[in-house]
């Protein structure tokens, strides 16, 4: 309750992660959508550009699907408890990516493998 409240104070837009796969779907598509339609900075977070959630239920590889479809530009960070990684978007293209020492597709390749 109490992370409601502060997410509406900051106009931050909270996606359930214990709803099913489908209302998560159409959570994070209606989302997706409402970037191209623009926002406000709140508390030094442009929600034009942040994505913020419990996505558990979600692989890096479904996520990054749905921006690349959405042609997306940008970079996501993952974070979980192998470690932190990095993927850069342009225009629904996967440009570069980061993970440990791993770079570029052997990247990917291991953060897709992240449940």
């Amino acid at each position: 309750a109490e992370a409601n409240g502060i997410a509406q104070q900051q106009k931050i837009t909270l996606i359930a992660s214990d709803s099913s796969e489908r209302n998560f779907r159409k959570q994070l598509q209606a989302f997706v959508s409402s970037l191209a339609q623009g926002g406000t900075p709140a508390e030094g977070i442009d929600p034009c550009h942040s994505l913020i959630g419990n996505l558990n239920q979600f692989s890096a590889a479904e996520i990054l699907q749905m921006s690349c479809l959405g042609q997306r530009s940008g970079r996501f960070t993952f974070k979980s408890g192998r470690g932190n990684s990095e993927i850069y978007l342009a225009h629904g293209s996967v440009r570069h990516a980061v993970y440990g020492s791993l770079e570029g597709e052997s990247a990917v390749a291991e953060i897709f493998r992240w449940r």
